[in-house]
């Protein structure tokens, strides 16, 4: 073999060896997706909350106040590649999600006070070309502590709370209707929300019907 085709084929075994690997193929950018589900934007209004922003509510049974903290309040999008069942075909699609995590601090403690999530889905299947109204189903526990129907939220409610009047009210019961209100698992909290404030006032009623209720002073 001639020394000039050895050195060609050693400069290929080099330059072969040097060679990167191909990067792999990335999701599809939720730009070109055709099916993206997204919450209704006035419903979010009432439960997206700045995270670090602070609430000073009272404590009915001992007139103390406690201090929450939103700890978090988060936006997100997911990202589904395609599928199908046996009775569906999906497109790949973003679809939004929400937490919410406000937590009550103490001298010495921290304990979650509120803790919710919701995936947006709209017909019930959570892809329906460009949804952007679905709604913001806010579950606490398994219950129901914001149902955001979507679309809009037009409320002229306003209630006052310790001196003070909140206008674009919403009030939501959650509860367990299969238990009795003697069973120990029993919970029944009402919430009222304000639109760009968040929570109001809870009442909450436990076994037997115990009652506390949180009324909200001031907040930042």
């Amino acid at each position: 073999m001639k020394p000039t085709t050895m050195l060609f084929l050693a400069s290929l075994i080099i330059l072969s060896s040097c060679k990167k690997d191909s990067p792999k193929e990335e999701p599809a950018s939720s730009t070109r997706l055709t099916d993206s589900t997204k919450f209704s934007r006035d419903a979010l209004a009432y439960v997206q909350l700045t995270p670090g922003s602070y609430f000073i509510y009272k404590d009915s049974t001992t007139s103390s106040q406690d201090s929450v903290v939103v700890t978090t309040s988060l936006l997100d999008t997911l990202y589904f590649p395609g599928s199908y069942d046996f009775l569906f075909t999906y497109k790949p699609h973003t679809q939004e999600k929400f937490d919410l995590v406000l937590t009550k601090f103490t001298d010495s403690d921290q304990v979650e006070w509120f803790n919710g999530h919701a995936d947006a889905f709209c017909d019930g299947l959570g892809i329906n070309n460009n949804c952007n109204s679905a709604a913001v189903d806010l579950m606490e526990g398994g219950l129901f502590a914001f149902e955001g129907f979507g679309y809009s939220y037009p409320s002229n409610l306003s209630v006052a709370i310790e001196r003070r009047t909140y206008n674009n009210v919403i009030i939501h019961d959650s509860w367990t209707p299969t238990l009795d209100i003697n069973d120990p698992q029993y919970v029944h909290n009402i919430y009222y929300w304000a639109k760009g404030v968040g929570i109001i006032k809870r009442t909450n009623i436990t076994t037997g019907g115990a009652v506390k209720t949180y009324t909200l002073l001031r907040n930042n």
